[in-house]
């Protein structure tokens, strides 16, 4: 089970936490959906973006580095993709996963408020669920505004927790725990404000979509909002106890009977450096 405070902070130091390994679990059972490293599902999935073959491409928040594997196969033997992420484990795991391949890749340690790279050095950028985990978003913006070069896409991919739902016949009680989720993260609205921050940065051009993310694992829910989130809103008497085991009972008995539905919206954010 996760703490609240290991899911608004630990994020941000992965290393520091009890149980790292968890961050990887997590990573690899929410991205199941993206489909194996190969030229056609890197058009599939990253054909919004251009990337062109000899493009330097920068990953903040790379995780486990799958996405920077598909990248790879846009940019060639002429380009580069540079995945960063805060922690090293993380780093240590991404690189792990693609030794012996000879990949145009690479990956290190960074701070999305703070990128070790001199300005005007990538043609293309990509940051996925990382804006919602830090303090001040806009300095990691600026951030990507300045390595970018001028010419060059930047684009953010952040969940908005404002717009999660949880189908239950406890639906009052579903709606609380999912208000303080949104809380709970740093900044669980950013997926709405990215698109000013793009904005207020200087990128033009600046294309938003909304896409809808409906989920059927009550396993996942469990872990990530209702155990962490629900326990915390019963300290805070926010629900009462038999209220949170009314909507248990209830998500698990429509589990049973496969109709677990949840939803949430992520916005994909993207923008031109003139």
């Amino acid at each position: 089970m996760m703490s609240e405070s290991m899911w608004k902070l630990d994020w941000a130091c992965v290393d520091d936490t009890p149980d790292p390994g968890w961050f990887l679990r997590f990573l690899d059972e929410s991205r199941k959906s993206v489909p194996p490293p190969s030229l056609e599902a890197a058009q599939k999935f990253f054909g919004f973006l251009d990337v062109k073959e000899g493009h330097h491409v920068l990953d903040i928040g790379c995780g486990t580095g799958l996405h920077c594997q598909l990248l790879t196969f846009l940019v060639g033997r002429s380009g580069l993709v540079t995945g960063i992420d805060y922690s090293d484990q993380m780093v240590r795991e991404a690189q792990r996963r693609v030794e012996g391949r000879n990949l145009p890749l690479k990956f290190e340690r960074g701070d999305a408020n703070a990128l070790e790279f001199d300005n005007n050095t990538f043609d293309r950028i990509w940051c996925a669920a990382v804006l919602q985990h830090l303090a001040d978003p806009s300095k990691a913006v600026a951030e990507m505004v300045r390595v970018l070069r001028p010419g060059g896409m930047a684009c953010s991919f952040e969940h908005d927790w404002g717009t999660l739902v949880i189908d239950s016949g406890e639906q009052g009680t579903a709606q609380k725990i999912a208000s303080l989720h949104c809380d709970s993260i740093r900044t669980g609205h950013v997926g709405r404000q990215v698109p000013r921050l793009f904005k207020e940065a200087g990128l033009s051009e600046v294309a938003v979509t909304g896409i809808p993310f409906v989920m059927d694992s009550l396993p996942l829910l469990e872990d990530c909002v209702l155990q962490p989130v629900g326990r915390k809103a019963v300290e805070k008497g926010i629900i009462h106890e038999d209220e949170f085991r009314s909507l248990l009972e209830d998500l698990r008995l429509e589990a049973s009977k496969g109709r677990t539905l949840w939803s949430f919206l992520v916005f994909r954010v993207v923008g031109r450096k003139q």
